[in-house]
């Protein structure tokens, strides 16, 4: 799945999981190795071209184990004269 963004705007990005027990969902950027905080939505405020990359949602609990989404974030950078 792919995502592009306009750069200096915000994006918010849920990731949707559901199960028993409840999911504790993480985020990382793969190309990075970057962890972000738990939770259902990633916030990245006024995105730049440095934020373009991979990105992971992963859901995990004791009865499913890890479950997970990939996604990449393209920034749409504005010209400069």
């Amino acid at each position: 799945m792919n995502t592009s963004i306009t750069e200096f705007t915000d994006l918010l990005s849920f990731c949707n999981a559901s199960g028993q027990p409840r999911p504790v969902i993480t985020w990382r950027r793969k190309d990075e190795e970057m962890m972000f905080p738990p939770g259902e939505f990633l916030s990245l405020p006024s995105v730049s071209r440095d934020d373009a990359g991979l990105y992971e949602c992963i859901a995990k609990n004791s009865a499913a184990g890890n479950k997970s989404v990939e996604f990449r974030i393209n920034v749409l950078c504005r010209f400069k004269y």
